[in-house]
């Protein structure tokens, strides 16, 4: 596939996308704890970095109690797809604490990336 079709299937993807979000009710999101979860998927990985088991359990604590909210709340408004995805960042985020819990700073800034790409795919499609 050449670089023309490409960025076509993407422009067609992107406009499925939002022409499905678009048909989503987001009535009821809770946008301040989206905003509060955005700031700490950010600031997740560098308190990793910085070796702060105990702030980054903190804040990963925080994005899990969000997504398991997130997920929740896209069950119950039937759109299983962005469910799955706030459920796979809650997954992500428990390996993020059980290599926290064993003091791998490298397998946890790996699983908070991953987290982090489980919020990016959600946005993608599902940011108001």
């Amino acid at each position: 596939m050449n670089r023309t079709h490409r960025l076509a299937a993407a422009s067609i993807a992107f406009a499925a996308a939002t022409a499905l979000a678009a048909e989503v009710d987001l009535s009821g999101i809770d946008t301040l704890l989206m905003q509060d979860m955005d700031a700490t998927v950010k600031e997740l990985e560098p308190l990793i970095g910085a070796k702060n088991p105990t702030a980054a359990t903190e804040a990963v604590v925080f994005l899990e109690q969000g997504l398991a909210w997130t997920e929740e709340y896209f069950t119950g408004k039937g759109v299983a797809d962005a469910a799955k995805l706030a459920r796979v960042g809650k997954e992500r985020a428990r390996a993020v604490q059980a290599a926290l819990a064993a003091s791998d700073f490298g397998a946890a800034q790996e699983a908070a990336r991953e987290v982090a790409k489980s919020c990016r795919a959600c946005h993608d499609v599902y940011r108001p």
